[in-house]
């Protein structure tokens, strides 16, 4: 039986090789846009990774799809989204926001004055697997450290 970091491994293996498939139109600020049918590189993994896909306007934009990261949507376990994107890729949180910058580009940094600040175009779904792939082992490492400082409670006093 797989466990947890094999299983979250192999989903992040899928997502780079669906972003480097071609299988999916780039486009930015929603997971999908209905209307031009266009993915952010988090709607690629919420695809593969299989989100539940009911689809309800966001923001009352009835061509974005409501699984947006800033909307509620339900899942296995119910988890709200942010936690549900650390929970299905084991990656640390902040991960989601410099993903969603290399992205969006400069269109994220007014809704995230506290992430970090990436002031460029927008990269291409392969220049975001590329950063992935060089990213995730110590990305995993930091999540796991990041754990086992929670989990302890002396580790909070330190």
């Amino acid at each position: 039986m797989e466990n947890k970091s094999d299983i979250r491994r192999a989903r992040v293996d899928q997502w780079l090789e669906a972003l480097r498939s071609g299988k999916y139109k780039q486009g930015q600020n929603v997971l999908h846009n209905v209307k031009d049918n266009t993915y952010c590189c988090h709607g690629v993994f919420a695809v593969e990774v299989g989100i539940d896909n009911k689809r309800r306007p966001y923001r009352g934009n009835p061509n974005a799809a409501s699984f947006n990261f800033g909307a509620p949507f339900d899942t296995e376990k119910n988890l709200p989204p942010i936690e549900w994107f650390v929970e299905m890729s084991g990656f640390p949180k902040e991960v989601r926001n410099r993903l969603w910058n290399r992205n969006d580009g400069n269109s994220v940094k007014n809704l995230f004055p506290d992430a970090e600040t990436y002031i460029g175009v927008p990269l291409s779904f392969e220049q975001i697997a590329d950063y992935i792939d060089e990213n995730k082992e110590q990305w995993w490492k930091e999540a796991s450290d990041d754990k086992a400082k929670y989990s302890d409670p002396g580790a909070r006093a330190s």
